[in-house]
């Protein structure tokens, strides 16, 4: 006994009322093909679900409550083979047919439509299986093309953008389909976020302050993990926009640079600094490049010291408790590290450095003496 399904939909109210294309005559087909297929092959066929759309459907799409049912019942092998009258009653796309005589395929239920028969048990059936997958990859690829090209002349000869969702600091030009006007409140938004992200350094961070603030993305939703990497890489704030393909090739878009062209490349500075650095290491605690080496007048020392503003922000100090001192440690580094950067290649610099270092030690030394002579001249007065 092999136990099948029938699927039937219509894709309109009218055709739905007509007999010739009516759901009830799909479904009476189905039961006459089942009937057929007893008498034919001798092994009894009997029809357990009618699975027919009940409303109006296309079949341009697999969203359709029956089926889904149907492919349920192919993937849990419940059903042995389905009836349907045609093609176009089950998709109207190769590509969703051909996945679906694939699923068939390799659960081993067998397909009836009028004029098409394949059971994946037979050999013949099988090839033409194959020759449907292969024309399904075909078409694939071929959209795919056709999509990207499209793309690729919209692009370059309007400057058009292709669809997707709107960056935040963008809206849709209501008279030019495929065109952006920059948003100005948005992008204020935006340079906050650029500017907050050079100043903490990291992506957990700054989503932090922004949730702290209750800034909200473009949709009137909290940003999500993600987005934020998004924003400060995406070209467009910048006029830019690269055209898909093997070269690289860029469009500048018509409404130009809407953020400095400055901040947005020390944003791209830092992006890679986090990129590079392996993720074991990125949530570390932060290293105080100067620990052990900032040295007030009187000999006490500085150390790293960190702490929360009233917004949640994260700050980084060098702080003397002697002397109740406190520096912006992202600050003080930053000069430091830009007056290590003259001696990185001049030589002389470096030879005349180190004989400044060699002078410095040697008065040091000398006036260490002294002092401890005097210090002995002083314990044998007393004496």
């Amino acid at each position: 006994m092999k136990i099948g399904a029938i699927y039937g939909r219509s894709s309109d109210e009218e055709t739905a009322e007509r007999d010739l294309g009516s759901l009830v005559q799909q479904e009476h087909m189905g039961f006459q093909q089942a009937r057929f297929l007893s008498e034919t092959t001798g092994e009894e066929h009997i029809i357990k679900d009618v699975l027919i759309e009940d409303k109006a459907v296309t079949g341009g799409h697999t969203n359709r409550p029956k089926y889904q049912q149907l492919l349920d019942l192919i993937r849990t092998r419940r059903i042995d083979f389905f009836v349907a009258k045609e093609v176009s009653r089950l998709n109207r796309s190769t590509i969703d047919f051909c996945e679906l005589m694939t699923l068939c395929k390799d659960n081993e239920v067998a397909v009836h439509i009028r004029g098409l028969n394949l059971d994946p048990r037979n050999p013949m059936h099988d090839a033409m299986f194959k020759i449907l997958a292969v024309i399904a990859e075909l078409e694939r690829k071929m959209i795919q093309e056709r999509t990207r090209s499209s793309i690729r002349s919209a692009m370059i000869n309007n400057a058009k953008i292709p669809g997707g969702r709107l960056l935040l600091g963008f809206d849709k030009d209501p008279d030019r389909i495929g065109f952006w006007l920059p948003n100005d409140g948005e992008l204020r938004l935006v340079k906050l976020i650029m500017k907050k992200f050079l100043e903490v350094q990291s992506y957990k961070e700054l989503r932090t302050y922004i949730t702290r603030l209750s800034y909200k993305n473009k949709y009137g939703e909290p940003f999500k993990k993600n987005a934020f990497k998004r924003i400060l890489t995406n070209t467009k704030y910048i006029g830019k926009m690269r055209v898909p393909g093997d070269k690289e090739e860029w469009v500048d878009l018509p409404f130009g640079a809407v953020i400095p062209v400055d901040l947005f490349d020390e944003v791209q500075k830092q992006v890679r600094a986090i990129e590079e650095t392996p993720k074991n290491l990125r949530n570390r605690k932060r290293v105080y490049l100067l620990s052990g080496l900032l040295i007030f007048e009187d000999g006490s020392k500085f150390t790293g010291k960190s702490g929360r503003g009233r917004l949640g922000d994260v700050h980084y100090y060098y702080v003397n408790a002697q002397n109740k001192i406190t520096l912006q440690a992202d600050q003080l580094e930053l000069v430091v590290i830009n007056s290590l950067r003259v001696y990185q290649d001049n030589t002389k610099m470096i030879q005349y450095a180190s004989e400044l270092e060699i002078d410095r030690n040697a008065k040091q030394e000398m006036l260490r003496q002294q002092v401890e002579s005097i210090r002995r001249e002083l314990r044998n007065v007393e004496a």
